[in-house]
């Protein structure tokens, strides 16, 4: 495996007249990483934000500097320096600071520079899995593996499967924050190499895939069983106890990373939340059965994710879930619109179908529909 991260701190230089420039410099840059667009000011400046072009700062012609800390929302806040040539930096940034950055002169508004930041969180490690899918002969089920390459809680990504050097498959997303998984089917007795990669802008993460390991089940991911849930509803994980002693400790963890959320002892008859492990995004929503189900109330989006269940017995999970909890859908909204033709008696009008802060991969524009009456 290999991680590459192209970028910790970044200055952008431009050593242009400040007169007249059009150009917009896109910029890069990891979250709590610091950048410095750097300018070469000869009047007094101001540096905007975003499409409405939000004041964040002020450079006088005597080298005072003012800064609007209470603008975006105070987003800013002690987080911008500026230099004797207006060079703007920002410390410790966030996706919230990714848009568009103008330089403007005071006194006449003339925009001089303009940059264009994205802040990148960096990619997570990609998790395998296996899946049980229902194979319609014997031979089939003896002889395919099917894999499951995924991310969780990622925006502006792609994940790939590669065989050697050669790309296989891959998916993307733009700006939602969503989880990706990439199928994969290999013969239990393929000697190629595979691997498994996700990257954005500014980093990225490689894989290696070991079939063997993973499709005989010891690699430590169980067959995945996909579950999904309408936000707002419970929803419950259910498992397999039979084969888990009563002296067992049941454990259930969240997330790639393996974040302990419930324990459980049978002997005992003893549950154990840990709510302070993820932020406390659980907090007084889960419920465990006395088989070991673990029960989430009032799911939210950011319960997306994968769960495993594990015991003291062996490291191997019992169960693997990945969930998904889906936003309602918004109900559509028509609106009709008909201009006024003079030299027609028939008038055309035209028909718009509107959804708001739809949340899915798949949404797309469509074009409007015209009507005659």
């Amino acid at each position: 495996m290999s991680y590459n991260d192209d970028c910790k701190s970044i200055d952008v230089i431009n050593n242009s007249s400040v007169s007249g420039v059009d150009e917009v410099k896109s910029v890069s840059v990891t979250v709590g990483d610091s950048v410095t667009l750097y300018i070469q000011r000869d009047d007094e400046i101001e540096w905007r934000f975003g499409p409405t072009k939000i004041l964040l700062a002020e450079v006088k012609e005597n080298n005072d500097f003012k800064f609007y800390k209470d603008s975006a929302g105070g987003r800013f806040r002690d987080r911008l320096n500026l230099d004797r040539t207006g060079s703007l930096s920002i410390i410790n940034t966030s996706t919230t600071d990714s848009g568009e950055y103008i330089v403007t002169r005071t006194k006449t508004s003339a925009v001089l520079y303009t940059f264009r930041l994205g802040v990148y969180a960096p990619v997570p490690v990609p998790v395998f899995m296996r899946h049980s899918p229902q194979y319609s002969t014997s031979s089939e089920r003896s002889s395919k593996c099917l894999l499951l390459c995924s991310v969780f809680n990622v925006s502006h990504v792609t994940l790939s499967w590669y065989k050697g050097n050669s790309s296989l498959s891959s998916i993307s997303v733009s700006d939602l924050s969503i989880s990706l998984s990439l199928p994969l089917e290999v013969e239990y007795q393929d000697n190629n190499p595979y691997s498994c990669a996700v990257k954005n802008h500014i980093s990225n993460y490689t894989k290696d895939l070991d079939i063997t390991k993973i499709c005989s089940g010891v690699f430590g991911d169980d067959a995945l069983t996909p579950v999904s849930v309408i936000e707002g509803d419970s929803v419950t994980l259910n498992i397999d106890s039979t084969d888990i002693q009563i002296n067992y400790v049941i454990e259930w963890r969240f997330g790639p990373e393996g974040i302990l959320i419930a324990k459980t002892s049978k002997q005992n008859n003893m549950n154990m939340f840990h709510n302070n492990n993820t932020d406390g995004r659980f907090r007084g929503r889960l419920k465990l059965e006395q088989t070991g189900s673990l029960i989430i109330t009032k799911s939210r989006i950011t319960d997306t994710g994968l769960y495993k269940v594990t015991s003291n017995s062996t490291e191997t999970p019992h169960n693997t879930f990945n969930l998904t909890v889906y936003a309602h859908l918004p109900i559509p909204v028509i609106t009709i619109y008909c201009p006024q033709n003079s030299s027609s008696s028939v008038s055309k009008c035209v028909l718009f179908c509107f959804v708001f802060n739809l949340k899915s991969k798949n949404a797309k524009n469509i074009s409007p529909v015209g009507d005659e009456e």
